[in-house]
């Protein structure tokens, strides 16, 4: 004979044992444990019925969230855009360097864009290398560089616009034109490591930039 308990009945005693089930804790539950979960039931429901409603319900872990629902946000919002792109196209235009006279767009040719930058060699009576020195700070945080190593392929072969300056033997095997050599030490001295502002009109057949200066 088997007695039972009378607060105990027969079905209770037939069930087998419960397994206990693991909830995967949410992102909120994990970051904030002590949280009401009356809190949590409220915030889903007003989510996205009221909005606003539900960022001011986060005071309590965000602190001044109901400012995040005020029009000081979207003006923010709006003005961190326009100085970002403002911010790109100044650097395009302005303050991007130009390494070599590849480096000029036919935009850049359109506009006769005007550059400033170091004459670095003198080539011909008619040509130089300009080293581009755009925005501020040459001389004090930013240097030109020196040796032919660090210049290659940094500089713009300007072709003077304008100019047909006698040329010095060894081109094409032609002897040297008269004056050539007197012409070329005028320009080296003229122009080698001074300051010059170029405008950039044209490319020509050899790849140089036809500009007209000023020093």
């Amino acid at each position: 004979m088997v007695f039972q308990l009378p607060w105990k009945s027969s079905k209770d005693s037939a069930k087998p044992a419960e397994t206990p089930v693991h909830v995967p804790m949410s992102a909120s539950d994990s970051l904030f444990p002590c949280r009401d979960k009356k809190q949590d039931v409220v915030e889903k429901s007003t989510r996205w019925s009221d909005p606003t409603a539900f960022l001011c319900s986060l005071e309590n872990i965000i602190p001044h969230a109901e400012l995040l629902a005020t029009p000081y946000t979207a003006v923010a919002f709006i003005a961190g855009i326009a100085t970002g792109t403002c911010s790109v196209f100044m650097w395009n235009r302005w303050l991007r360097r130009i390494r070599t006279a590849d480096w000029v767009t036919p935009d850049i040719l359109t506009r006769r864009r005007w550059v400033k930058g170091i004459v670095t060699s003198v080539g011909d009576a008619d040509n130089f290398r300009l080293y581009h020195t755009p925005g501020i700070g040459w001389g004090w945080f930013r240097t030109v560089p020196t040796s032919a190593k660090d210049l290659k392929d940094q500089t713009i072969h300007v072709r003077i616009a304008g100019v047909d300056a006698p040329e010095e033997g060894g081109h094409f095997g032609r002897p040297s034109q008269p004056h050539a050599e007197e012409s070329l030490l005028w320009l080296k001295n003229r122009l080698e490591g001074r300051l010059v502002y170029c405008q950039l009109i044209r490319k020509d057949q050899y790849g140089r930039v036809s500009c007209p200066f000023s020093t």
